[in-house]
């Protein structure tokens, strides 16, 4: 059964929180600082109580220093240790394994005025137009290794869950005789 942990949404001063010495995470502090700079610095941090350790946004606390915030909004909870880097872990994780509906973002990107405070640059919108233009690089004559490149005919393009559900696939397809290749987009 879910639950909602007791929760505080505080404004805390910059020189009372601490980065966790556990976090993985390493981020582009250069991006953040960039979005605060054109869009104000929005949403929260994750705190634990105990410690002032952040759970989530350690990289966007690094970011409003960087541009001489004092205070930012934090929600503050309630957890022991473990809890807390359980906390830590699966917000880093959930974003890693989280994907984009790229066509969708190129459209997004592609209203926009400009890309200022979005993380993204113009070359990123480019190498995305041609990711969708051509996924699986059927045009590429730059030469080099060709291994992931199809050979005309028919194919089919089938989207596997995880690494072991596309292996178990791959197996069972050249079990059957056919010719296959994984790929990764």
């Amino acid at each position: 059964m879910a639950n909602t942990l007791a929760q505080n949404y505080e404004t805390v001063r910059l020189s009372d929180l601490a980065q966790h010495p556990d976090n993985p995470r390493q981020g582009d502090v250069g991006v953040i600082h960039e979005s605060i700079v054109e869009n104000g610095f929005y949403g929260a941090l994750i705190v634990q109580r105990s410690t002032m350790r952040i759970l989530a946004g350690n990289h966007r606390f690094q970011a409003a220093r960087a541009a001489g915030l004092t205070e930012v909004p934090a929600i503050v909870v309630d957890v022991d240790d473990e809890a807390a880097q359980r906390i830590l872990l699966v917000d880093n994780r959930s974003n890693d394994v989280a994907s984009y509906d790229e066509a969708a973002l190129a459209g997004l990107l592609l209203s926009m005025d400009d890309l200022a405070g979005t993380g993204y640059t113009l070359d990123d919108l480019a190498a995305l137009q041609t990711k969708l233009d051509d996924p699986l690089n059927l045009d590429d004559d730059k030469g080099g290794d060709d291994s992931d490149k199809l050979d005309a005919g028919y194919h089919v393009l089938v989207t596997c869950r995880d690494e072991q559900h596309q292996a178990s696939l791959l197996d069972r397809f050249m079990g059957e005789g056919l010719t296959c290749k994984a790929l990764v987009v």
